[in-house]
């Protein structure tokens, strides 16, 4: 006979095996898992001068119209200087202009005439660079950013979106972006991108102070919400490289949802604490060169 705690529709065992990937994702930040970059490459647009933020778009890389990847909480936040050159394009990855002093091999580029991802592959002499992609357009005159990998990074203090509001009111007062503010809904992303209008409706948005005085290539590292095996039956990230972990996690939801014995609650959950620290020593590779030491020990004894 089955047991009517449980219930009998597919949807709430679906829902146990929610809660127990929510609870994965809340208690561990994993490379592979639940966190994503967002960067000027991705965008295809560096940071202006006179921007307060940038916006995470409902589609591009990191984000898909669904809002389970819309970012969830701000991880990191840093900017580079980026260097604006007046260029000539040809429909071509041929690229000239008055001179390439200050763009370096490997560097991103964005602008109107270039695809997003472009960097340039190499620069041939001092007024002409090779793009690693062709330009999408041909143009006697239009503004290149080239966000150079050799400029260091600053990193953004997250604070709260009123301090910001505080430190710099206005946006006449400029200068290298010092702290950054993830404050508006994240339950759906909505079309945008960088500068100063975020767009309408609920977005992504991580505003920054004071307002950029140049332009800067940026980074964001985010946690997102990653789909559930409930919908990938095919298998997740999770049930390929953290099985136990989302047994046990499974077993925790089920059993208190069933109201079974406080013991065996408790064995799982300890259970599914032991096989999350295992995930995240494996993430963090701090088991094995120990792990094989031990074990050549105990293989020669």
């Amino acid at each position: 006979m089955a047991n009517t705690n449980w219930g009998t529709t597919v949807t709430q065992k679906d829902n146990i095996i929610r809660l127990a990937e929510n609870r994965i994702n809340n208690d561990i930040q994993v490379a592979n898992f639940n966190t994503k970059t967002y960067s000027n490459v991705d965008s295809g647009a560096s940071i202006a001068q006179g921007d307060s933020g940038v916006v995470i778009p409902i589609s591009g890389y990191g984000v898909v119209a669904s809002a389970t990847e819309a970012p969830l909480s701000p991880l990191y936040f840093k900017v580079r200087p980026a260097t604006i050159k007046d260029c000539a394009t040809n429909n071509s990855t041929t690229v000239t202009m008055a001179s390439t002093v200050g763009i370096d091999v490997g560097a991103s580029v964005d602008g109107d005439d270039v695809a997003t991802g472009t960097t340039v592959a190499s620069v041939s002499d001092g007024t002409t660079i090779v793009l690693s992609e062709s330009a999408t357009d041909t143009s006697a005159s239009v503004n290149l950013t080239f966000s150079e990998s050799s400029n260091a990074w600053e990193f953004l203090l997250l604070k709260d979106y009123n301090f910001l509001q505080e430190y710099s009111p206005t946006d006449t007062v400029q200068s290298i972006p010092r702290y950054y503010s993830f404050y508006n809904d994240t339950s759906v992303a909505v079309a945008g991108d960088v500068g100063d209008n975020p767009g309408t409706g609920n977005s992504s948005t991580f505003s920054f102070s004071p307002s950029a005085d140049t332009s800067y290539g940026f980074e964001i590292l985010y946690l997102f919400q990653p789909t559930s095996i409930v919908t990938l039956t095919a298998g997740t990230w999770l049930s390929t490289h953290a099985e136990a972990a989302l047994l046990y996690g499974c077993l925790v939801e089920a059993y208190t949802f069933m109201k079974g014995e406080t013991e065996l609650i408790q064995l799982y959950d300890v259970k599914y604490k032991e096989a999350l620290r295992s995930v995240v020593n494996m993430q963090g590779g701090f088991f094995r060169n120990s792990t094989y030491r031990d074990r050549a020990v105990m293989g020669a004894a």
